[in-house]
């Protein structure tokens, strides 16, 4: 099912109203990503029950260093729990198919406010911007796959970003493949997101062709399976040498190309200019040194 059917019974409700509220993330100030958020009515007072609203991730609470949009829930229920304290909770949640960086809206013509060429003083300060229906659907359809067979369970990926959020790492092993990939969906976007959608090695940003790969793979080690210092982001090319073992990081992140005869002469063409170099690394959580010893003395081609 696509994000705006997902909407649909409250896109066709004349009494939905829209919005946009900024999140810091897990834990800060009570939220929850996905599952409530908090506010103060006295400051602003406009969103209810059954209205839907659209996460941004602000510059200064992103690992990217920009802020981002990465999904859409349904306010279920309003809560009063204190004076002055609204808690929210709800009946419907989205992550996008990949998260909607400043950078992806440069061209986004916006209804509900003019921008005036830079995005200072945009949103609100509170937190919260009213936006239009018209605004919300654009930004749904800006976040659906261009094409993409895969199916995730939107419910086990909510379920791996939270269990990432509270640095809960491990991931079960589960009968069901559609819910694997989900947790593995859920990593990928947070890696990618940590390194600004950049392959670490060669610097490409072409996101259809990036992959949170992971150091450990997921089959080896259940207790690492969601920890974004067990991530690397690579282009595909890189990753699947990197799965392979004809490349590696070393634990002072610089890249090493596998000297062995097996690798075909154009592989090692492509891989050999990188040998030696520093690695890409993120703000935040950078590859831990015991995972990067991991590969390098079992999946490495010595």
């Amino acid at each position: 099912m696509g994000i705006l059917e997902y909407f649909a019974e409250e896109l066709i409700n004349p009494q939905t109203s829209y919005f946009i509220f900024d999140t810091k993330g897990s834990g800060i100030h009570g939220d929850i990503d996905f599952k409530k958020y908090e506010w103060s009515p006295s400051k602003y007072n406009l969103a209810k029950e059954g209205d839907v609203f659209i996460y941004r991730r602000p510059r200064r609470s992103s690992v990217s260093g920009e802020f981002y949009f990465f999904g859409a829930c349904k306010i279920g229920k309003l809560n009063l729990i204190r004076n002055d304290r609204y808690e929210a909770s709800f009946s419907k949640a989205y992550p996008f198919n990949e998260p909607l960086r400043k950078s992806d809206l440069e061209g986004f013509k916006w209804v509900w406010k003019t921008r005036s060429g830079t995005w200072q003083n945009f949103f609100n300060q509170y937190g919260m911007n009213k936006i239009t229906k018209t605004d919300f659907e654009n930004l749904l359809r800006l976040s659906e796959p261009k094409l993409s067979d895969e199916v995730i369970d939107t419910e086990s990926e909510i379920m791996a970003i939270q269990s990432i959020q509270r640095q809960d790492y491990s991931a079960e092993d589960s009968i069901s493949e559609t819910k694997v990939r989900s947790q593995q969906k859920a990593f990928s976007d947070k890696i990618k997101l940590n390194y600004g959608f950049s392959c670490a090695v060669c610097g490409m940003k072409t996101k259809e062709l990036l992959v949170g790969s992971h150091i450990i793979p997921w089959a080896k080690r259940k207790d690492c399976r969601l920890d974004p210092g067990n991530g690397i982001c690579l282009c595909v090319l890189h990753d699947k040498a990197f799965d392979c073992g004809y490349i590696t990081v070393d634990t002072v992140y610089q890249l090493k190309v596998s000297k062995s005869d097996s690798i075909d002469g154009i592989l090692m063409k492509h891989l050999a200019p990188f040998d030696g170099r520093p690695i890409q690394l993120p703000r935040k959580d950078k590859p831990k040194t015991e995972y990067l010893s991991y590969h390098q003395t079992n999946i490495f081609i010595r």
